[in-house]
């Protein structure tokens, strides 16, 4: 009988054997929160232009930018707008009933702005987010954003903006004042869009290869370039991160050998920086000239403010050898103290048609680990030691991880589930 995976997608273990230890450390909010680095002093909002950026295309990109109001013109004052001014400062406006974070109530985004380089129709803008709405309930209010933007024209002849989540035209004029684009603030960077752009991210662990990226490439100015099982597809395009969140915009199509299904690039989802690990959506990474040496991780993270699980392990799992993994129960929640239930495994055969999983064989019980009377308080952690065994070598299984709890509030449970193979 053949079964849907869970909507759930993330990572779980596969569990024989629990060395009974556990150990607990005492709140690390910094490391809690999932924040990215803070921004090198050296990075600027300049450090994201193009090797070939050309003053003359600093120049051309600055006028159009700060030329109009940029608006919709089917709806005027009712829209989204986005005012770019000469002297650098910036204003986004919602209108009333326009979701721009946290309200649907009419407000404005306000701060001071600069811009990098790629072509003449083509950059970044950053903005410093002085004033900027959450994009989340419970999300960080005042956070710095880096868009990509270009700069086409309708088949009417209308000028465009498309930037970051955003579409606009052009409307109506600013005037003209002396101001240049070198007289443009410093202002701070996202220090997400810092901590990505230029460097190169290697998966962290075999899982899940058709569907998350095995590796992500990004260019200074923040274009990437993805690779899916084993370079079997690539995907190709630009980040931007609204505030705290990686946005995605990519090009057309993607290159694949044979019958390879291609994976998907995640998009608008919060990068978590853990210690060397970086989280997106169902994938954690370490930057590839710091990788060496490092053990297999991964963070099994359901809900953002729950219980975060961490693991490294060293090789692969393999039928019928035990592999040894660290586990680290972490409470991402700012407030409650979360009471442990149990941690208990499951595998199954499965099969991947054109990216969809699909279980096809019997669930086997694979362990369950009782952490009952752990408490963690927020930014707790709890460490324990188990042994992993898989039963059986294949291409493809299911491993399901589920974590309960005991607690009165929020009972429900973390469950994900991730493909992987098992090596003889």
């Amino acid at each position: 009988m053949r079964h849907a995976l869970p909507t759930f997608l993330g990572l779980a273990l596969v569990i024989s054997a629990v060395a009974c230890s556990g150990s607990k450390s005492a709140s690390t909010a910094a490391v809690a929160n999932g924040a990215p680095p803070s921004t090198p002093a050296s990075v600027s909002c300049a450090s994201f232009a193009s090797p070939t950026a050309t003053a003359s295309s600093r120049a051309l990109l600055y006028s159009t930018l700060t030329a109009t109001t940029w608006t919709n013109t089917y709806c005027g004052s009712s829209c989204l707008s986005l005012t770019l001014g000469q002297g650098g400062g910036y204003t986004l406006s919602f209108p009333s009933g326009y979701y721009g974070g946290t309200s649907i109530e009419s407000h404005v985004d306000s701060g001071s702005w600069n811009f990098a380089v790629i072509d003449s129709t083509r950059g970044v803008v950053c903005l410093d987010g002085a004033v900027a709405t959450p994009t989340r309930p419970g999300g960080q209010a005042n956070l710095p954003s880096v868009l990509h933007f270009e700069l086409p024209t309708s088949g009417r002849g209308q000028q465009l903006l498309r930037i970051g989540p955003y579409g606009f035209t052009a409307g109506e004029s600013q005037s003209r004042t002396s101001a240049a684009a070198d007289a443009l603030p410093n202002v701070a960077v996202s220090p997400a869009f810092a901590a990505l752009a230029g460097a190169t991210w290697s998966k962290t662990n075999a899982f899940d290869p058709t569907t998350a990226p095995q590796a992500f490439i990004f260019d200074a100015s923040g274009r990437f370039t993805a690779t899916f099982g084993g370079g079997a597809c690539t995907q190709s395009g630009t980040i931007s991160i609204d505030r705290d969140t990686m946005l995605t915009t990519s090009d057309q199509g993607q290159t694949c050998t044979g019958n390879s299904y291609p994976g998907r690039v995640p998009n608008q989802v919060v990068p978590g920086f853990f210690d060397d690990l970086l989280v997106l959506g169902q994938g954690s990474y370490r930057r590839s000239d710091a990788a060496a040496g490092k053990p297999n991780a991964f963070v099994f993270d359901p809900y953002g403010q729950s219980v975060r699980v961490t693991g490294t392990y060293d090789g692969a799992l393999k039928a019928g050898a035990a592999t040894t993994i660290a586990l680290t129960f972490e409470n991402a929640d700012p407030a409650l103290i979360r009471t442990l239930g149990t941690f208990t495994a499951t595998i199954q055969p499965a099969t991947v048609n054109y990216g969809q999983a699909q279980t096809a064989g019997k669930l086997v019980p694979l362990g369950s680990v009782d952490l009952a009377g752990v408490t963690l308080g927020p930014g707790e952690k709890h460490y324990a030691t188990i042994a992993v065994t898989p039963p059986a070598a294949g291409d493809t299984f299911a491993l399901q991880m589920r974590v309960t709890f005991a607690d009165v509030t929020k009972k429900y449970d973390g469950e994900h589930t991730f493909m992987t193979a098992v090596t003889q």
